[in-house]
């Protein structure tokens, strides 16, 4: 069964970088961030490449081994999860399957694909309070972001 879901990053609300062998998203939203590697990695990088969800299956069986029912639903449980978190959005494709192809790469190569593990998100709020800050109106005199005085007076010193 063709699922005609497509999938985009929430941008301009969702950043997002590209290392090695990880890519970190920040959401500016909540000033949570997140990382992402292996299988979860792979995901991100063909929802960043516009796949439909059918070609992010695609994509992940012939970089990684696994039972194709397993794999699906756990491709599936991560998107879910992404869209949770508010990094990403659903669109509705209204086209044609764009993809009719057959799993002979996946054989050919079978030798050199990795074992599917279960995507995993990685979340981080230690750095909420900085990521929140708006760098554009709370700045300093010297170009730095910083907390709005609070308006109580308490901080005032004389």
């Amino acid at each position: 069964m063709f699922n005609h879901q497509k999938y985009i990053y929430n941008h301009p609300h969702v950043i997002h970088e590209d290392f090695d062998d990880e890519v970190v998203i920040i959401n500016l939203k909540t000033g949570a961030y997140y990382s992402l590697s292996e299988t979860a990695r792979a995901i991100w990088k063909a929802i960043e490449g516009g796949a439909l969800f059918e070609e992010i299956t695609n994509r992940i069986m012939e970089r990684f081994h696994g039972n194709i029912q397993s794999l699906t639903q756990d491709i599936q449980k991560f998107i879910d999860e992404l869209i949770k978190e508010d990094l990403i959005r659903t669109l509705k494709y209204s086209g044609t399957n764009p993809l009719n192809q057959s799993n002979a790469s996946q054989k050919n190569n079978s030798d050199l694909r990795k074992p599917f593990r279960t995507p995993e998100i990685k979340k981080y709020t230690d750095q909420q309070e900085l990521l929140l800050l708006d760098p554009i109106h709370e700045v300093g005199d010297l170009g730095w972001p910083e907390k709005k005085a609070d308006s109580s007076g308490s901080d005032d010193l004389s």
